[in-house]
């Protein structure tokens, strides 16, 4: 067999596969939306901006900042970011775990601005909150080593009431 016949016998093959690699970026371009800077795909990402706090959630933070200028406030903390699964897990009850929380976020993290201690979580409760889903998150924060202060949002907290469900916890 003479090399011309071989890559004569081969070339339905590279135009089957040429073809493919064609057809394939054609269907992901129109997926995607098209190719980056680099020419790899990239999917259409389909986002908007949304605010941060609400608004009762702002007021709040502003109540606790002024009451508190000891106090470093973070708003909107993922849960992971504060507790992490025990060691010795097996990667099965560690995923387990992880996900019993792992997308959750606390409304705010209070921090001691000197030693950088946490010393509080506060969760603000609204109309859209759950006892009982609230009670198993109080509970993996405190496996965790952090206390939960829950403040009533059906009615907007007060500078009063900011400062009598905080001023116990926070010593002063």
């Amino acid at each position: 067999m003479s090399v011309g016949s071989s890559i004569a016998s081969m070339l339905p093959w590279i135009l089957i596969l040429g073809g493919g690699i064609v057809l394939f970026k054609l269907v992901m371009a129109g997926i995607g939306g098209g190719t980056n800077a680099a020419g790899l795909f990239e999917k259409r990402l389909l986002v908007r901006r949304k605010n941060f706090v609400t608004r009762v959630e702002g007021q709040t933070l502003l109540y606790i900042e002024e009451l508190f200028p000891k106090v470093r406030v973070h708003c909107q903390v993922a849960m992971s970011a504060l507790i992490a699964p025990a060691n010795g897990l097996s990667s099965k009850e560690r995923l387990w775990t992880h996900r019993r929380y792992g997308q959750k976020v606390v409304d705010f993290v209070l921090q001691d601005r000197a030693s950088g201690k946490i010393i509080v979580l506060v969760e603000l409760d609204d109309r859209t909150h759950n006892e009982a889903k609230d009670r198993e998150r109080d509970k993996i924060t405190a496996a965790g080593g952090y206390p939960t202060i829950r403040l009533t949002a059906k009615m907007s907290p007060t500078r009063a009431s900011v400062a009598a469900a905080l001023k116990p916890v926070l010593g002063i």
